[in-house]
This record gives structure tokens, sequence and C-alpha cells, in this order.
């Protein structure tokens, strides 16, 4: 296996782990939302999901995880033991990313006069599944590289 394989291969993991963990996040939200009435539901979910910001986050989270699943996968081909390591670094740095993009709309909509739990709780499901979603894609990459 050569350096660019290694990489590909954590691209692959990276994303797809990133884009199950993102599904069930928002099939989650989407029943929050809806509540009993899963048809008016579906219809304020999707109203909310399209729009500018929502569109902007999703480019920037598998924008980063694309290129940081490529650097993942180099640092686990050289160091297979330390994965997991690996995993919570990148898992991190794209939270810490995110949540900076969060805070910034938030600002921006609302200023400083709203509530901030809003923005603390979407930071915590972000960071969790975030984490979460690199644990997992950190060890299929090692496995993959072992074999």
């Amino acid at each position: 296996m050569t350096l660019d394989t290694a990489k590909q291969i954590g691209r692959k993991y990276a994303v797809a782990a990133q884009l199950v963990t993102i599904i069930i996040l928002e099939l989650l939200w989407f029943f929050e939302e809806a509540g009993q009435d899963l048809a008016n539901g579906l219809i304020f979910f999707i109203d909310q999901q399209v729009n500018l910001d929502v569109l902007l986050f999703f480019i920037l989270l598998f924008g980063i995880t694309y290129f940081s699943g490529g650097k993942a996968g180099a640092k686990i081909f050289n160091n297979p033991r330390r994965y997991l390591a690996t995993g919570i670094k990148y898992a991190l740095v794209i939270s810490v990313i995110m949540i900076i993009y969060l805070l910034v709309v938030y600002l921006v909509h609302n200023g400083f006069k709203g509530s901030f739990y809003p923005v603390i709780l979407v930071a915590l499901l972000i960071t969790i599944s975030v984490i979460v979603a690199w644990l997992w894609a950190s060890r299929q990459m090692m496995i993959k590289m072992k074999n």
C-alpha cells in the first residue's frame, strides 16, 4: 500500500462516517421537530433546512472532513497504533471549526440579545457526532491498512 492509497482510504472512510452520523442527527432533529404531526413537521423541517447557512455548514463540514481524512489516512498509515489519537485530534479540530462557524452565524442573525442555549446544545451535538464518526472512521482506516 502506498501513501496515496492510504490518503484515499482515509478520505473515503471519514466522509462516509460523517455522512452517516449527520443523517442520523438530521433524523433525530426531524422527529423532534415533527412531534405527532409528521406531514407538517416535514414541511417545517425542510423549510428550516433550505437556507444558505445550512448549505454552507454542510459544504464546510464535508470539505474539512475530506481534507482531514486524507491527512488522517497518511498518519494512520505511518503509525497505525495511534489511530485513536489521530481520530480524536481531527474530530476536535473539525468540531472547533464548526462551532466557530455556528457562533458567527448565530451572532450575525441574533447579535447578543438572544440566549446562547441553542448554540451550546447544537455545538454539543455536533461535537459528539463528529467524534463518533472519527473514532469509527479511524478504526476502519487502521483495519483496512493492516490488510
